[in-house]
């Protein structure tokens, strides 16, 4: 089931790059009955992105996903907050094969935290990732 519902992730997220209708991926997500995979559907929506060609632009495009997703109650920012953490964690494989996938992933995090969508105080509290290591995860 774990695969299927990456796999339905990809999907979704395929789908939304496109057409950027967040209301449409919320009843995609609903449809999956899965709140327990929302940490990992984090995870498996960013990294995904971050492996795009065009990460940077396609990046710019999950904060209001993200947004949506919270607004309508379809994901707790406690879930979205473990899957950043799962984020954090993956990160230092994840420049192995993609070198600029932290940089993006920061810039990623900046767009989050201007849009007003997490805040200093949760990012900072909730994961693994402190103030003070925050610069090294980008180097």
């Amino acid at each position: 089931p774990q695969e299927k519902l990456e796999d339905e992730t990809r999907m979704i997220l395929q789908e939304y790059m496109v057409s950027l209708e967040s209301e449409e991926a919320i009843a995609c997500i609903k449809d999956l009955k899965s709140p327990d995979f929302h940490p990992d559907m984090t995870l498996v929506i960013i990294t995904t992105t971050l492996e795009s060609r065009d990460a940077v632009k396609e990046i710019a495009k999950l904060p209001k996903l993200f947004k949506a997703i919270l607004d309508a109650g379809v994901f707790k920012e406690e879930q979205l907050l473990k899957g950043l953490d799962k984020t954090i964690e993956l990160l230092p494989d994840l420049v192995t094969d993609l070198p600029n996938a932290a940089k993006h992933f920061s810039m990623f995090l900046a767009q989050l935290l201007d849009a007003n969508i997490i805040g200093w105080s949760t990012v900072f509290g909730s994961t693994s990732m402190s103030a003070s290591t925050f610069p090294s995860v980008l180097q």
